[in-house]
């Protein structure tokens, strides 16, 4: 019986996905509630507004983003000392059809 539990247990170890991390430092905000991210295609904003769109960086990250098939799912992830009128610059130069979350770190 234990050999089963071990073969299970380097199964989900072996087929677990490790999270990556953000290509810029943020700083986490607290939160008080609300739904988490369900990973997927996620924009990285950083707070001198440097993009990253996977291994894409700045106008190119833009360039992949309206490559995305319509309906996309994309979370934009934005340091909370991001400018407010910098980001809402950011958000209105997105190609249509992609479906957009936004997360600000603060």
């Amino acid at each position: 019986m234990i050999n089963v539990v071990f073969l299970l247990l380097v199964f989900f170890m072996m087929t677990s996905q490790i999270a990556s991390a953000p290509p810029f430092r943020l700083s986490p905000p607290t939160a008080v509630g609300g739904e988490g991210a369900d990973g997927g295609l996620v924009l990285y904003v950083s707070a001198a507004g440097e993009m990253a769109f996977g291994a894409a960086r700045g106008e190119a990250a833009l360039a992949a983003i309206a490559a995305l098939e319509p309906g996309a799912r994309l979370t934009v992830t934005a340091d909370g000392a991001l400018a407010a009128p910098e980001l809402a610059q950011l958000l209105q130069r997105m190609p249509e059809g992609v479906a957009l979350t936004l997360t600000v770190r603060q």
